[in-house]
């Protein structure tokens, strides 16, 4: 392989990776747990 060829191939590798971990990181933190209520918490009149 060409060197160009490495190099898209660690871009594409290291974007993945990334991707994963910022996905892991909202998960963990709770950003999917009750995506349903966001909408409703407009018509709640506190």
């Amino acid at each position: 392989m060409t060197a160009s060829m490495w190099l898209i191939t660690l871009f594409l590798v290291s974007s993945f990776g990334g991707i994963l971990c910022v996905f892991w990181w909202a998960k963990r933190d709770g950003q999917f747990e009750n995506v349903e209520d966001i909408k409703y918490r407009m018509l709640h009149d506190d």
